[in-house]
């Protein structure tokens, strides 16, 4: 069960004051609980160490989690956070002045939901402040989708399609495009592209994962597409990072990949499609349409069909 709370992990003072006061000035006023290391993070989500006998089936609402921490790493902390069916889905917020793109990638990796730079000057923290409190209230409210926040200063993926607003269909048998982001070569997205594009679905593209991430905070697709050779954290990164984020049961995830059997294996994830390259274009469009299918079933139940 998640609560109000705040937990913000932070070993610098002047930063506690910093986020403690833009919280202030954002009309944010959940209960912040402050641990001053990874160490003491722990041990508050665990209940161990001077939090013993707290009741863990309550955890915080969000975390804001340093990177920089002593005793235990950030890195760690959310590794260890995401290892625990306790906290696994706690919503995770990276607060850091790292610059370093291994840094991004390793956090998105390990399951972190966004991925804020903490800036130098207090104007620039408050207007971070306000991305986290915007976050907050889509939490609130349910809403909270993957990777809400700016994933990097001037971050512009390629996304070669928005999606249209969509309005509920005039009858159970109307067909809404399905939202697709192929993660990888540019040949398996126009692949993808060539074969979905004439059924009405939307592609998108994202070179990378840095990419991948930012398509994601524009919203949540209904299927992600991943090439196993991903340059810079592995195809089989990103789809745990996405596999461990909140809204990971709501995906479709294939993975692309010229070893199947012994990915699955390592994915230990019966979720996972895990298909041999080349795509073949007949299953990906049977798929498409049974994925479709049980959407618009979802929405529009068989007891309404009589009403048409």
């Amino acid at each position: 069960m998640r609560c109000d709370i705040i937990l913000l992990v932070e070993d610098n003072p002047d930063d506690v004051k910093q986020t403690l006061r833009a919280f202030e000035r954002n009309d944010i006023g959940n209960q912040v609980v402050v641990a001053r290391d990874g160490a003491e993070a722990l041990d508050y989500l665990h209940g161990t160490g001077a939090y013993a006998g707290r009741d863990t089936s309550v955890q915080p609402g969000l975390v804001l989690l340093d990177l920089k921490l002593p005793r235990v790493t950030g890195l760690e902390v959310l590794k260890r956070l995401r290892a625990d069916p306790r906290t696994v889905h706690v919503p995770v917020v990276v607060l850091t002045s790292s610059w370093e793109e291994r840094d991004l990638l390793r956090s998105y990796a390990l399951g972190a939901n966004i991925y804020v730079r903490k800036p130098v000057q207090m104007t620039d923290f408050l207007n971070a402040a306000r991305h986290l409190g915007l976050y907050w209230s889509l939490l609130e409210s349910g809403l909270a989708l993957l990777h809400r926040d700016t994933l990097r200063p001037g971050a512009d993926p390629q996304v070669t399609e928005r999606p249209p607003e969509r309005a509920p269909p005039e009858s159970p048998f109307a067909a809404w495009p399905m939202e697709v982001l192929v993660a990888g070569g540019f040949d398996n997205f126009r692949m993808v592209r060539d074969l979905l594009g004439p059924q009405g679905h939307v592609v998108a593209h994202a070179k990378d994962a840095k990419d991948a991430f930012g398509v994601l905070h524009a919203g949540l697709p209904d299927v992600v597409l991943v090439d196993g050779a991903l340059a810079d954290i592995g195809g089989i990164e990103l789809v745990r990072a996405l596999r461990r984020s909140p809204q990971g049961e709501r995906l479709t995830v294939i993975l692309l990949a010229p070893n199947p059997e012994r990915m699955r294996e390592d994915l230990q994830d019966e979720a996972v499609r895990v298909i041999a390259p080349p795509i073949q274009g007949e299953w990906l469009v049977t798929l498409m349409e049974q994925l479709r299918a049980e959407r618009n079933s979802s929405i529009w139940p068989a007891s309404n069909a009589d009403t048409f």
